[in-house]
C-alpha cells in the first residue's frame, strides 16, 4: 500500500497529475457514477473516441470518483469505485480465460492504466486511505494485473499505436508495481519498445504513421509525457527528443479545424478532448512550446506535411476562418482511408465540404461507406475504391495563393472484404 502510493507520487512529480481538478461538474458525474454502481453492477454501452470500451465501463468514472474522493473523502465514492473494480476484475478474469486480449489488444493497457486512460492503477492511490480497499481486495487487483501484464509482455502487439500503448502500460505499471519480481522485466520490455516506437511512429515532418487526428494525439501525448520523464530521469535512456514533440505538436495544431474539432482525414472525429475550441488548442500549443523552450511564435497559415502527404491551409487562426485540408495521404497505418485528392472545406467558419471520418468501428453500411473512396470528396469511378498506391503531392506558394498539385494513378478497384477485386487504371 505504501509502495503503491510512493511510486505513483514519484511518477506524478515527473509527468504531472492525471486526476482532474475537482469541480461541481466532476462531483456531479461522480454522484451519477455512485448512483449507477449502488447495488448490483449494471453495464451501460459506451463508445469513446478510440475504441468501444469493454463491457460498457466508461473510462471517465475512475477519474471523476478519484477526484471527488480526494476532495470530499465521502466513502460513497470509494464504495462505487470498489464496485467498478469488482465488476472489472470479473470481466478481466473471463476475458483472460477466453483470450479476448487477442481480439482487442487495447483491453489490458486501458484497463490497467496508460497515458490515454487513468485505469486501475492511476486511480488506485486515491482510494488507499479507504477501509473499503482492504488488503485482500488489493491483493486480488494486483494478482489480476500481474497475469495481464505477463500476458502482454509475452505477446506484445506487432506494430502501430497499439504496440506503443501496450509498451506504455508495461513501463508505467512496472514502475507502479516495482515491488513485484517481474516488474523489472515489464519495464525493460516497455522501455525498449517505447524507444523503438519513438523511432518508427513519427515521420520527420512531425506526422505520426497513422496520420489522423485522434491517433496522432495519443502518441503525441505519450511522447510529451516520456520527454518529461527523460528530463527528470535521464538514466532511463529514453530516446524521445524535444524536436519530435515540437514537430508533432505542429501537426496536431494543423489538424484542428476552425470549430475546434479534428479534420476528418482517416479514422477521426470529434474534439481534441478535453479541449473544446481552437483557442484552447492554441493555448495548449503555447504551453507545450514553453515546456520545450521554443519561442512563442504563431503557427504558419499553410502547413505542409510531405511524409504524410497532407496539406492544411487557412486564412487566419480564428474560429471564423476559411480552412482547407487536402488529403493525398500515404498509407503507413491502419486508420487510413482511400481518399487521395479529397478536400475538406470550411468557409467563414462553416463546414462546406465534409469527410465522413470513422463514423463507427462496427461493421455496418456506414462504416463501409466511411472507408470507401466514394465516401470522400474526390474523383470516383463505378463506386470502386482507390488502391494503396501512393499519390504525388507538390505545393507552391505565390503572393495571395497556395498551389496544391497532386496526382493519383493507382486505379480503381471493386471492394472485397479482404483485398481487391477486378479494377481499372
Amino acid at each position: 500500500r505504501v509502495e503503491l502510493f510512493e511510486q505513483e507520487q514519484s511518477l506524478r512529480q515527473c509527468w504531472g497529475d492525471d486526476i482532474p481538478p475537482f469541480s461541481p461538474a466532476i462531483q456531479l458525474e461522480a454522484d451519477r457514477a455512485a448512483d449507477h454502481w449502488r447495488g448490483t453492477p449494471r453495464s451501460a454501452s459506451v463508445e469513446t473516441n478510440t475504441t468501444e470500451w469493454t463491457r460498457g465501463l466508461s473510462p471517465s468514472w475512475f477519474a471523476h470518483l478519484a477526484s471527488s474522493y480526494r476532495n470530499r473523502k465521502d466513502e460513497k465514492y470509494a464504495r462505487a469505485a470498489r464496485a467498478i473494480y469488482t465488476y472489472s476484475l470479473e470481466q478481466a478474469e473471463k476475458e483472460m480465460a477466453e483470450g479476448a486480449w487477442v481480439r482487442n489488444p487495447l483491453i489490458i493497457p486501458h484497463r490497467l492504466g496508460d497515458t490515454e486512460v487513468l485505469g486501475w492503477f492511476g486511480a488506485l492511490p486515491e482510494f488507499l486511505e479507504s477501509a473499503v480497499f482492504d488488503e485482500p481486495f488489493l491483493d486480488r487487483i494486483i494478482a489480476s494485473a500481474r497475469l495481464q501484464l505477463n500476458t502482454i509482455a509475452d505477446h506484445l502487439y506487432e506494430a502501430r499505436n497499439i504496440r506503443m500503448t501496450q509498451s506504455d502500460a508495461l513501463f508505467t505499471e512496472g514502475t507502479r508495481l516495482s515491488f513485484l519480481p517481474e516488474s523489472a522485466h515489464w519495464r525493460d520490455i516497455g522501455l525498449r519498445a517505447l524507444n523503438d516506437a519513438f523511432h518508427r511512429q513519427f515521420h520527420p515532418d512531425g506526422a505520426s504513421v497513422e496520420a489522423t487526428g485522434w491517433y496522432h494525439y495519443i502518441v503525441l501525448n505519450m511522447a510529451r509525457r516520456y520527454l518529461r520523464l527523460k528530463r527528470r530521469r535521464p538514466e532511463l535512456g529514453l530516446q524521445v527528443t524535444p524536436q519530435q514533440v515540437a514537430a508533432s505538436l505542429e501537426y496536431l495544431v494543423a489538424l484542428v479545424q476552425p470549430d475546434g474539432q479534428f479534420t476528418r482525414i482517416g479514422d477521426c472525429t470529434a474534439h481534441v478532448y478535453p479541449h473544446r475550441t481552437l483557442a484552447d488548442i492554441l493555448a495548449l500549443r503555447r504551453k507545450i512550446r514553453h515546456e520545450l523552450d521554443c519561442p512563442d511564435t504563431p503557427p504558419s497559415l499553410t502547413q505542409v506535411f510531405p511524409d504524410a502527404k497532407q496539406i492544411m491551409t487557412r486564412d487566419r487562426w480564428e474560429a471564423g476562418a476559411t480552412y482547407i485540408a487536402f488529403d493525398a495521404t500515404h498509407r503507413s497505418g491502419f486508420h487510413w482511408h482511400p481518399a487521395r485528392n479529397a478536400i475538406q472545406l470550411f468557409f467563414a467558419g462553416v463546414r462546406i465540404i465534409a469527410d465522413p471520418g470513422r463514423l463507427s468501428y462496427r461493421d455496418s453500411p456506414q462504416r463501409r461507406y466511411a472507408c470507401s473512396t466514394r465516401g470522400h470528396s474526390t474523383m470516383n469511378l463505378n463506386g470502386w475504391n482507390q488502391s494503396d498506391s501512393d499519390a504525388s503531392l507538390r505545393h507552391r506558394s505565390a503572393e495571395g495563393y497556395e498551389i496544391i498539385d497532386a496526382q493519383y494513378d493507382g486505379g480503381y478497384w471493386l471492394p472485397r472484404p479482404h483485398g481487391y477485386g477486378p479494377g481499372l487504371f
